[in-house]
């Protein structure tokens, strides 16, 4: 009896597994080249000795859009080393943080694509976290890989609410992103 529920339970949380892990028909495009773009950063990463400079990050932010932000993360010691663009045809625009314990996030800045609401999505995709809103005529796609899923999901709450109210990182929220990156676990990938 113990031996049939254990491999019952088991084949339960592998078919969970495997069709949390399945991509979905009607997936949007915009998701799977956001994943993508963030992947790739990841396989092209060379570490550098400082972060790009602010005006190069708010030059090339202002080419896409000048009402995009990109919110300073340096409280949950994400800094920003990376940017380039989000596609080939140069339609967005691929901001790279990185950690003191080996975390890579992309923020992803693009022209909302049809049915991208303001409410926050969350995707789980192949050991991937995204997390996807629009906020005027941007659309945003947060990602990593391997991180602290807490961890992850406040800094993408946080980064949602900076961008809305077009406002830097309040004091309560930089105490929240330094407290959360304190006690959580470093990143795997």
């Amino acid at each position: 009896w113990r031996i049939a529920v254990a491999a019952a339970a088991l084949l339960l949380v592998v078919g969970a597994g495997l069709f949390l892990a399945w991509p979905r028909k009607g997936e949007p495009a915009w998701l799977a080249s956001a994943l993508a773009a963030h992947r790739h950063w990841l396989a092209l990463d060379t570490p550098q000795d400082q972060p790009l400079p602010a005006g190069v990050v708010l030059a090339r932010l202002h080419q896409l859009d000048p009402e995009a932000q990109v919110p300073d993360l340096s409280a949950a010691r994400l800094s920003v080393e990376f940017v380039g663009p989000f596609d080939a045809a140069g339609r967005g625009l691929q901001v790279g943080y990185v950690g003191t314990r080996s975390c890579h996030v992309s923020l992803l800045i693009f022209p909302a694509p049809p049915g991208l609401g303001e409410e926050q999505q969350e995707y789980r995709k192949g050991g991937a976290s995204l997390f996807a809103w629009r906020a005027g005529r941007l659309g945003y796609v947060l990602a990593a890989i391997g991180m602290d899923e807490s961890h992850f999901t406040l800094i993408a709450r946080t980064v949602q609410q900076a961008i809305r109210q077009r406002q830097p990182l309040d004091a309560e929220a930089r105490t929240a992103l330094r407290h959360s990156r304190n006690v959580s676990r470093p990143c795997a990938a």
